[in-house]
């Protein structure tokens, strides 16, 4: 892994690490000298001390820049007759807050992301659980610098259009009920648009490649991410990465002040994000269902007299339409798949 610093001036990587914090291609039976236990597990002292050492050697050594933590395993015990409790999730909380704060002793500026399992998984299996639990505790980002949605798969919401949208109103339902937890959208790794013909993308390759790209930039995210193979990329869809990365750094200071509106994606609602800033609204909706549906959102409560409307994207093809006046209720009707962003 690598992170790009700079802005102006040219671009320097520098390294990051990745750790699989559930032991599931480690074992440490046959290890001389080694007196903790088998699989890793933070809430033995010597792992976790063992860990803050490693990161610790190669931020200083390396300029670590970045640190991702993976399939947690926030339940696992030294086996010395404890079981698995919230008193143990507390010892690998503490173990985990030590890890970060000896990286940070050595590079106040690292980057520390949380991945896998540090949400409740209970509720990222399942569209249908939306009310029924919070998804991730907001306490982690005392620690973390952002906390991952979850990898990508089809919703149990089915698509009449194709299965990237299944993908999409998976990642927008998961995205909201993080949000409903009281995590800022831009602590919320959204998992970006991946682009590939492997199973870890259902062999899609760049289909809805657009669709997925500008909801990650609408959700109001820490940054869109692109993962996968340029190469399956059309030369339309390199200039609508070009064309929409210009648009985001257009509006940067709106669009992070968004937070979600209308529907729950898992239902099949019309949903959407809306980003403010001043006099300027920016209002992005999706209709995840099987039917056309409509919908109706009241943006301001005061709306400016010479106020304008205009819809700047829409997946149905180029936007067309002309600029005309607002009232601060926007309105309209999608056919099933389809995106709209209107500015305001």
């Amino acid at each position: 892994m690598s992170q790009l610093y700079g802005a102006s001036s040219p671009a320097v990587i520098k390294p990051g690490l990745w750790f699989d914090l559930g032991g599931s291609t480690l074992d440490f039976k046959n290890t001389p000298g080694w007196e903790g236990t088998e699989k890793p597990c933070l809430s033995d002292p010597e792992f976790a001390r063992l860990l803050e050492r490693v990161v610790d050697f190669h931020t200083r050594q390396h300029s670590l820049g970045l640190l991702k933590l993976d399939f947690a395993n926030l339940y696992c015990h030294r086996g010395y007759g404890e079981e698995s409790s919230l008193t143990v999730l507390e010892k690998i909380a503490d173990a985990l807050k030590g890890v970060c704060d000896k990286a940070r002793s050595g590079n106040p500026a690292m980057v520390i992301l949380a991945f896998n399992v540090f949400s409740r998984v209970e509720m990222i299996e399942s569209t249908t659980l939306y009310n029924d639990a919070y998804a991730v505790s907001p306490w982690w980002l005392l620690w973390f610098d952002a906390l991952y949605s979850g990898d990508p798969r089809p919703s149990e919401l089915p698509s009449v259009t194709f299965l990237r949208d299944s993908v999409i109103t998976y990642q927008d339902h998961v995205f909201r009920g993080f949000v409903r937890s009281w995590l800022p959208s831009n602590a919320i790794d959204d998992c970006g648009t991946i682009v590939g013909k492997t199973s870890t993308i259902y062999y899609l390759g760049a289909e809805g490649l657009t669709d997925s790209w500008i909801l990650n930039i609408m959700r109001g995210a820490h940054s869109p991410t692109f993962y996968g193979d340029l190469r399956l990329l059309s030369e339309n869809g390199r200039r609508f990465l070009v064309g929409s990365l210009r648009f985001m750094h257009e509006n940067e200071a709106i669009l992070a002040n968004t937070k979600p509106v209308l529907g729950v994606p898992g239902r099949g609602e019309v949903y959407g994000y809306l980003a403010s800033q001043g006099d300027l609204n920016l209002v992005t909706v999706v209709n995840p269902g099987l039917y056309p549906q409509s919908f109706l959102l009241s943006v301001a409560s005061q709306t400016p007299r010479d106020a304008l409307q205009r819809l700047v994207f829409s997946n149905g093809g180029h936007a067309q339409e002309d600029v005309q006046p607002a009232d601060g209720v926007l309105q309209g009707r999608l056919i099933p798949g389809q995106i709209r962003i209107y500015a305001l």
